[in-house]
């Protein structure tokens, strides 16, 4: 995103990654189609009726950007996207980085998962995020964690790389409750939203399905690839009980204060 538009492919420099440069152009095209051709000098982008599953939107609303609208400004040569907050309408740079991180994630929601039940893109199998949780609440990185389920719902697979233990925690509970046999109705509690047949339908799909975590060590000779799906903080391997450091300082943190009540 430049000054609060998506760049152009031509814009970037000749040794910048090509899939960055699509990626950029893909969804300049795509704000050209579906948002430049209306009426007036500025038109609403989010929150949007008619796009995406409502109860995912309102979540992003509450979670992300807190009551403020998203609109697209076309007074000027240069479209734009400017945030709503009662009055005031505030450009791209004064954003808070979760919500400037967020935004092409959004637009690409948009794309990927329109409202109903459309079924997937037929020209596309993977979903990749990268570290979703920069710049975000954890009551957001959650509202993430829902759009990725409902990115797996309509038949994506669904690739995440994360720093962030509250990714973790998710796919851990995730995977307990359906080796436990639990049901949709603890996804429900696990994310603290009211049952409603959309979410139950996103939920059901997520029990149906396998999760996998895998851990990216570094060595001297090498980056080495560890399986450490179960996930369990009991487990005799460190890498695995330990969330491949992610949990590390937690744990770490617990003992300390554990040697100090014993005393």
């Amino acid at each position: 995103m430049s000054q609060g538009w998506p760049r152009p492919f031509n814009i970037f420099d000749a040794g910048d990654p090509y899939i960055l440069k699509s990626f950029s152009e893909t969804l300049r095209v795509l704000m050209e189609l579906e948002f430049s051709n209306g009426h007036g000098s500025k038109e609403n982008v989010f929150p949007k009726p008619g796009k995406m599953n409502a109860d995912l939107r309102n979540q992003i609303d509450n979670t992300i950007f807190y009551g403020a609208s998203v609109n697209l400004d076309k007074k000027s040569l240069r479209k734009r996207f400017l945030l709503r907050v009662g009055d005031n309408e505030l450009p791209y740079m004064t954003w808070s980085a979760g919500q400037k991180e967020f935004m092409p994630l959004l637009l690409s929601l948009y794309y990927l998962i329109p409202a109903g039940n459309s079924p997937k893109k037929a020209d596309i199998d993977w979903v990749v995020i990268e570290e979703p949780e920069m710049g975000l609440h954890p009551q957001a990185i959650q509202t993430v964690m829902l759009l990725a389920l409902q990115l797996i719902q309509r038949g994506y697979k669904v690739v995440i790389s994360t720093h962030s233990p509250v990714l973790l925690e998710m796919v851990w509970v995730i995977n307990h409750i359906k080796s436990l046999g639990g049901s949709t109705n603890d996804l429900f509690d696990l994310f603290d939203l009211k049952k409603n047949p959309s979410m139950r339908e996103i939920f059901q799909a997520a029990i149906g399905k396998e999760f996998k975590t895998w851990y990216f060590e570094r060595e001297k000779d090498g980056i080495h690839i560890r399986d450490i799906s179960t996930l369990d903080p009991g487990s005799d391997n460190p890498d695995i009980a330990n969330w491949g450091g992610l949990s590390e300082f937690a744990s770490r943190a617990a003992e300390v204060v554990s040697k100090l009540a014993a005393k």
